[in-house]
């Protein structure tokens, strides 16, 4: 985090096996000072957790909660910390039922006690990609997780606060 040096932030796609990593994370891991010190990791967002709560393979989107899904570019400003979506064969289907495509989410970073401390249930898609089908045919229509952003770092210091750049793989 670039407000902290002992805080970092990462995440993993999924795609493992049904009741494990299948649908991807964010994890936030806080070092200590003192390299003998206990660490802490924490799960920040759990796909698995909010679409199969079973664990069963059986993803349910009829609820009000969308997270992102194949988190896979990640990047921080001092405030915000942006999660990159990128469509893999378990998450398609999840995308399909959600009528959406690869996003960006914005997770807001706070201060506490000197530490960063991400805000799980501030998520908000920020980019909304083409919706699944919208280009039609011809060209073939886009089938759910096929459009994707990637490589997203802060363009504050050439643009100005709040501003990032990112591209679109389609």
């Amino acid at each position: 985090s670039p407000s902290s040096d002992d805080d970092f932030f990462f995440v993993t796609t999924g795609e493992g096996p049904v009741g494990t990593n299948r649908l991807g994370r964010v994890y936030h891991l806080r070092l200590r000072e003192d390299p003998l010190a206990p660490v802490r990791l924490d799960i920040v967002v759990n796909a698995d957790r909010i679409f199969d709560p079973d664990g069963d393979g059986t993803y349910d989107t009829s609820g009000a909660v969308d997270a992102p899904l194949s988190p896979d570019n990640i990047d921080a400003s001092t405030g915000v910390l942006m999660v990159q979506e990128d469509g893999t064969s378990p998450t398609r289907a999840v995308m399909s039922s959600l009528g959406r495509d690869g996003s960006i989410w914005r997770f807001d970073l706070d201060r506490v006690a000197g530490r960063t401390v991400i805000d799980a249930t501030s998520g908000e898609r920020v980019v909304e990609l083409a919706p699944p089908g919208a280009w039609g045919t011809p060209p073939p229509a886009v089938t759910p997780g096929r459009w994707e952003s990637s490589g997203i770092i802060d363009g504050a210091s050439i643009w100005g606060s709040g501003t990032w750049l990112f591209d679109v793989q389609a």
